[in-house]
């Protein structure tokens, strides 16, 4: 052998380190879990909250409504106007009748009959669909 067949051999030269794609990550996960369960715990809170302000200010609503409704017909009874008002409890629409003070007898109804009807079976739809969906 000369000395050139040893010059000719290829010496390997170390490659650079790569990084290890199955190390594990510098934050640990179970870190992240925990931050993730509190942001979710308090998205969960904030909207129990605003569900809870909006429930109150339903009824608020709702108990302001009556309030009106019971005090225009006491006005109108003291003026011996023919007008009544109401809230139909099914659709929760307020309801306007005009009466025939001398028969009693209903001469208009605002919303009519018929469309309290149909307000009344979209409500029971509305059960039998959800109910079936879900």
């Amino acid at each position: 052998m000369s000395s050139m067949d040893v010059s000719s051999t290829p010496v390997a030269k170390p490659s650079p380190a790569l990084p290890n794609p199955t190390a594990a990550p510098k934050v640990s996960t179970e870190v992240e879990i925990k931050k993730v369960a509190e942001a979710t715990a308090r998205v969960a809170a904030d909207i129990s909250d605003q569900k809870s302000r909006s429930s109150q200010e339903i009824k608020d609503v709702q108990a302001r409504l009556e309030d009106t409704i019971r005090s225009l017909n006491i006005k109108m009874e003291v003026k011996s106007s023919h007008l009544n008002f109401a809230v139909d409890e099914i659709s929760d629409r307020v309801m306007v009748t005009v009466t025939n003070k001398n028969t009693g007898e209903v001469v208009r109804q605002v919303p009519a009959d018929a469309i309290l009807k149909v307000a009344h079976n979209m409500e029971a739809l509305k059960g039998v669909i959800f109910d079936e969906m879900f």
